[in-house]
């Protein structure tokens, strides 16, 4: 009997989860411009005042972040993109300078991130990069600058490690 209000609780529960999820991309669907064949795990939070731009065929794994603020900034993600888990996309940042004097001031700076670009799990992506086509980010990069096309680039700060 035990197996059985299981498998009726699980049952639900994926209803029930399914049905949220579902929700929740028809907020953000309303308020953000995300191509309809955008997929995305649970736990991925789409938030901020500003727009968000994301292409056909993009893929956004669980624990990412993607916060567009405020409004008037924009990120913009292209086609066929492959963003792992647990990334950070935010157009705010701090000014090293400016924090290290004990100034908290935050720049706000749009992104842009081409086509076919693959975001290893783990990064940053700060206000202000312009990422071209065709990039591979690794895994654990902090990327602060903006980088051309048809590279891989990598570390903390990231830099270009190979043309391809």
């Amino acid at each position: 009997m035990k197996i059985i209000i299981f498998k009726i609780g699980d049952f639900f529960y994926k209803i029930l989860f399914k049905s949220s999820k579902e929700v929740y991309r028809r907020k953000i669907l309303k308020k953000f411009n995300l191509h309809e064949t955008v997929t995305f795990w649970k736990n991925t939070f789409i938030t901020g005042e500003g727009d968000i731009i994301i292409g056909k065929n993009t893929y956004i794994g669980q624990q990412t972040y993607i916060s567009a603020n405020p409004e008037g900034s924009k990120i913009v993600i292209g086609d066929d993109c492959a963003i792992s888990h647990n990334i950070q996309i935010r157009t705010g940042t701090y000014n090293s300078e400016d924090f290290i004097n004990g100034k908290r001031n935050i720049i706000f700076q749009n992104i842009t991130i081409g086509n076919n670009v693959w975001i290893g799990a783990n990064s940053f992506i700060a206000g202000g990069v312009i990422i071209g086509d065709n990039v591979i980010i690794a895994a654990n990069s902090f990327v602060k600058t903006s980088f051309g096309g048809n590279c891989i680039i990598a570390g903390t700060p990231a830099k270009k490690i190979k043309d391809v």
